[in-house]
């Protein structure tokens, strides 16, 4: 029987005598070792390339999480070819798509008629995804603990356990587009105007706490403020201190929990947070 050790952990069955990622006992040590192992074994000169679509840069300056779904209980990105990140062309289609106006989603992609009739895209767009602009990445610490808190934080009787994120941390991705036809530059121009309005609400999960966020001009925020402030700083497992934006968010969504815990029953209160900042289950 070959020995395990000698098997990179990506490779391994999630159990304990494995690679173990998902277990509180060896989770971190376990996690590092596998990026480790991937960032080691990626093929630096064979970074993708799109030699036939128009492509763009931007920089996602915190982190950019995306699940790949093939490893239960971890969070982690797609890994294309040669090891290098991914971010999938349908996820970057649905992206666009959610900013684009009915008439824009037929010219663009396609879509149903008024009768509900399938309509072809009259430019028929195709999106080739995102992957990093350099090797960089294969540098970073990506490995990031989520701790579900919500239940013993305001209901003080659930046990939690943090879980395994594996996610890009101040990465340049180069995203792409091509087209059957010949467009004029007009024309990308504005398709490229579309997905930097999808870009703005940030890309991949979590968004709405800080994830996946790039900096340029937000559309139709509602409100804009400056902080400036001295207090306990966050580290990661390996001592380095990081900012989370997220935990702006967890902190409003504290102090609203206790405002309408002043003016209404329990269950009410909760429900009333949930439709503001968004909850679990």
């Amino acid at each position: 029987m070959p020995n395990a050790s000698y098997v990179p952990l990506m490779f391994q069955a999630q159990i304990p005598e494995r690679a173990n990622l998902q277990y509180a006992a060896d989770r971190a040590p376990s996690a590092y070792k596998w990026v480790s192992e991937w960032q080691a074994g990626t093929n630096l000169n064979g970074k993708p390339s799109q030699p036939f679509a128009e492509s763009k840069s931007y920089r996602i300056p915190w982190r950019l999480v995306t699940n790949s779904g093939q490893d239960e209980s971890i969070i982690r990105p797609v890994i294309g070819s040669h090891g290098w990140m991914y971010y999938p062309g349908s996820s970057m289609k649905g992206a666009f798509l959610r900013h684009c106006d009915k008439d824009e989603a037929r010219l663009y992609c396609g879509g149903l008629s008024d009768n509900d009739e399938t309509v072809p895209a009259t430019l028929g767009l195709r999106f080739h995804g995102g992957y990093p602009a350099d090797d960089t990445w294969c540098d970073a610490s990506l490995v990031d603990i989520v701790h579900e808190q919500q239940g013993w934080q305001v209901r003080g009787n659930e046990a939690h356990s943090g879980v395994v994120q594996i996610a890009a941390l101040d990465t340049k991705w180069t995203f792409g587009i091509s087209s059957p036809k010949q467009l004029t530059p007009q024309q990308w121009q504005k398709i490229w105007q579309i997905w930097e309005k999808a870009l703005a609400q940030g890309l991949g999960s979590r968004t709405s706490a800080g994830y996946g966020q790039v900096k340029m001009p937000r559309q139709n925020a509602i409100l804009k403020v400056k902080l400036k402030g001295e207090g306990v700083a966050s580290k990661r497992f390996d001592e380095v201190e990081e900012f989370r934006p997220n935990l702006f968010k967890a902190s409003l969504r504290g102090h609203t929990l206790r405002l309408f815990g002043g003016l209404t029953d329990a269950t009410t209160a909760e429900r009333s947070t949930e439709a503001l900042w968004g909850g679990i289950g």
